[in-house]
């Protein structure tokens, strides 16, 4: 949202969101706006300073309910619109980077689709050498990736990340807001679990499990 602000490009706003919503994936997002490759760059240049002035954390509890659900055996990924190092970079600043399998941990430096498109869980199974998964997520993509693979998903409310580039009152953060809740209701997959924290996610796995 600050982004595209910045840019001049607030009406266009609504042809991403709209984008997002059906589950079409960012690079023709962009084209369909029409957005040439510089000023593509050079947002991405400016996201790329608004991350390295924010010390990004994972939400609470996800630390604690990884350990638990991996000495039961489960794998863990992230799959990323980012750059696959860039997450790295953010679990090892939370200390978490021992949990994840480096090959696990996906983005668009490492796998040449992007989610929703269903190959990049298909790849992450075959490198983990399993057969099943459940995708946890926060955002419209995560829930049409998961309804394109026909896999159950744990979704957490969407809430704006604390940021020093962005402040809380901000009215972008607003307007974000009211854009995620409007995708939220129109969601369609039948295997979506709603939750509001991680301190739940390992109830609701065991849940989706039993229910298997």
């Amino acid at each position: 949202m600050q982004i595209f602000r910045e840019f001049h490009l607030e009406d266009r706003i609504g042809t991403v969101f709209e984008g997002l919503a059906t589950g079409r994936d960012f690079a023709r997002i962009m084209s369909d706006i029409g957005l040439d490759q510089k000023t593509r760059t050079l947002m991405e240049q400016r996201m790329d300073e608004i991350v390295s002035t924010s010390r990004l954390e994972v939400l609470p509890y996800a630390k604690d309910a990884i350990k638990d659900l991996k000495a039961r055996g489960a794998m863990f990924s992230v799959a990323t619109l980012n750059l696959s190092k860039r997450a790295l970079e953010v679990l090892r600043m939370n200390g978490m980077d021992g949990l994840f399998e480096k090959q696990l941990v996906v983005g668009s430096d490492s796998l040449p689709w992007e989610k929703p498109d269903p190959r990049v869980v298909f790849e992450v199974l075959r490198r983990a050498g399993r057969s099943r998964a459940i995708i946890v997520g926060n955002a419209p993509r995560d829930v049409m990736l998961a309804k394109n693979c026909n896999l159950p998903v744990i979704y957490l409310k969407q809430a704006m990340p604390k940021s020093k580039a962005v402040a809380g009152a901000h009215d972008a953060v607003t307007v974000f807001a009211e854009r995620i809740r409007d995708l939220e209701s129109r969601y369609d997959h039948k295997k979506i679990f709603w939750g509001a924290s991680w301190k739940e996610i390992p109830g609701i796995v065991e849940k989706i499990l039993g229910a298997a």
